[in-house]
């Protein structure tokens, strides 16, 4: 494997972007994250708005065709008409009125915003076109969660050219076996990320440990740069161990600059230059799953 290049500690001041609760009581129409299919008029029935098969009573989506009734986040709206689909708004709230609920809008007083992709991790076509590497990588999705299940000192997942560049990236990470054997131990979520041969290119944030330089884990930005990766561990810590896990969010403001959110500590990093338009999922010495992969543009 190509050689790592570890840095110091270093504790940044926090510059957060994500609003951590609801903006006011103004509610608009729930509105679909992504395209949903097309309302069949011959399927319609006066119990049957939207003519998915689920009667309007039952249907968690009476106005979007969502016969699968998929729900990541629990509350009464489902998925396919969720302003937050991962995060739960029963009363959707949008106060700058652009279809991304104030309970996630990374600026919930500043309209433009849109969820440009959302994957429950429901069904296997949600990873297809997807790439993995690494040694032993083992994706999959199963019950409801793109699962890594195996022993790999680091394993990806990544899609390229998917046009996402200055874009707010989430996702939510629960390691369920950590290997205390491996120098490194984590997971990480990459935006401008692109991969033509070796490690690829690109900038994460995330959570690691690395026992050359500590017995703790740490919040971190990870760099691939083409022939290996460059940690640097902020002073945070953070609890990587079976059954842990955290949110891990990152926002490419330019190819230079990141802003991070993990768990509830937020933080920013010049990370260098990177022009990549995908995405990629990393883990270290850890089997994890992940519950959802959002992107709101």
């Amino acid at each position: 494997m190509s050689p790592y290049w570890p840095s110091l500690l270093v504790v940044l001041g926090a510059c957060g972007f994500r609003a951590a609760e609801p903006a006011g009581d103004l509610a608009v129409d729930a509105r679909p994250p992504l395209d949903a299919p097309a309302i069949d008029p011959d399927a319609v029935t006066v119990n049957d708005s939207d003519g998915d098969g689920v009667a309007n009573a039952a249907d968690n989506c009476p106005m979007v065709v969502n016969a699968q009734q998929y729900n990541e986040d629990g509350d009464e709206h489902g998925d396919a008409c969720d302003n937050c689909p991962h995060l739960a708004n029963g009363d959707q709230a949008d106060g700058d009125a652009d279809t991304v609920g104030s309970a996630c809008d990374p600026r919930p007083n500043e309209g433009g915003d849109h969820i440009v992709m959302f994957l429950g991790f429901n069904a296997a076509s949600d990873i297809a076109g997807w790439s993995t590497g690494g040694s032993n990588a083992s994706f999959e999705v199963t019950g409801g969660n793109l699962v890594q299940k195996g022993d790999s000192d680091l394993a990806i997942l990544w899609k390229n050219g998917l046009g996402f560049g200055n874009a707010w990236i989430e996702t939510k990470v629960t390691y369920t076996v950590v290997n205390t054997a491996r120098r490194f131990r984590g997971a990480t979520v990459f935006t401008r990320f692109d991969r033509s041969a070796n490690f690829g290119s690109g900038a994460s944030c995330g959570e690691m440990l690395d026992s050359n330089f500590t017995s703790a884990g740490r919040l971190a930005t990870v760099r691939f740069d083409g022939n290996g990766f460059n940690t640097i561990l902020q002073g945070t810590p953070a609890t990587i161990a079976d059954g842990e896990g955290a949110t891990l969010q990152i926002h490419g403001r330019d190819t230079n600059n990141y802003d991070c959110v993990v768990g509830g500590t937020s933080f920013s990093r010049n990370m260098g230059g990177y022009n990549g338009t995908g995405i990629n999922i990393a883990t270290w010495g850890t089997t994890a799953r992940f519950a959802y992969l959002v992107v709101i543009d």
